[in-house]
């Protein structure tokens, strides 16, 4: 005896529970899909951004980019004095915030984003890896290195909502349908 949605449905039941040969498939040649999608922050000096991600896509890394011009950094370093120290793009952000599908939404301030991306790291290199993409040292403090001063700095930040930062090996991008991800700055 089968109900009528049995009847209405295309397909043959597949247990994904237990896997068997049936129902245990690998890919034969691995493919990568460029789905690289950005957006500018719609208050770039102050205030909060908000981004909503394209449906019928996949998220599967999300990165904040942030930066000072030459003109910038030359001006706050004037005299010497050390303008930015290392990781400093993480020292930019007030707040994170994301909600996945609907799920309850989620905050992570800059230094405990920072805290959690260097948590996630595999070994030292990775974390001090991950330290000096927040943002090289600018100035000139003695006795430790410093990036010059009339170049223009960024700090690449991974937002790590649904991967490690750095990790290669997540094949399932997230869904975005109804996906929210908010930056507070």
């Amino acid at each position: 005896m089968s109900s009528s949605q049995a009847l209405v449905r295309v397909g043959a039941p597949l247990d994904m529970y237990y896997t068997d040969h049936e129902n245990a498939k690998k890919q034969a040649i691995p493919v990568e899909y460029d789905t690289r999608y950005s957006q500018a922050f719609s208050n770039p000096n102050a205030g909060v951004s908000v981004f909503t991600l394209p449906p019928n896509q996949g998220v599967r890394h999300v990165l904040i980019v942030v930066g000072y011009s030459a003109s910038q950094v030359a001006a706050a370093t004037a005299g010497g004095v050390g303008a930015l120290e290392r990781g400093w793009g993480y020292k930019a952000i007030q707040q994170v915030s994301f909600r996945i599908g609907g799920s309850s939404q989620y905050f992570l301030s800059g230094q405990q984003l920072l805290a959690r991306n260097l948590r996630l790291c595999r070994t030292k290199e990775q974390r001090n890896s991950i330290l000096s993409l927040g943002g090289q040292q600018v100035g000139g403090i003695p006795g430790s290195p410093t990036t010059a001063t009339s170049v223009a700095q960024y700090a690449y930040i991974p937002v790590s909502i649904w991967a490690a930062p750095g990790e290669d090996e997540l094949g399932v991008p997230l869904p975005t349908d109804l996906n929210k991800v908010g930056l507070c700055y």
